[in-house]
């Protein structure tokens, strides 16, 4: 079984998205909600498996 490496730019129960910024290499705040208020799974992607 091979392991895959994935990055969460949204975890689950958090109000903060982050963002991998292609031009600096680095993640990055994208925005916050409002109080209240949580994202409900987590979001992000598969490194490899990008096309860029």
């Amino acid at each position: 079984m091979k392991n895959i490496l994935v990055n969460v730019e949204i975890p689950k129960d958090s109000n903060i998205k982050y963002e991998y910024d292609r031009k600096t290499g680095k993640i990055k705040i994208d925005r916050i909600l409002r109080e209240g208020f949580k994202y409900p799974a987590n979001y992000g992607y598969i490194s490899e498996a990008l096309d860029w």
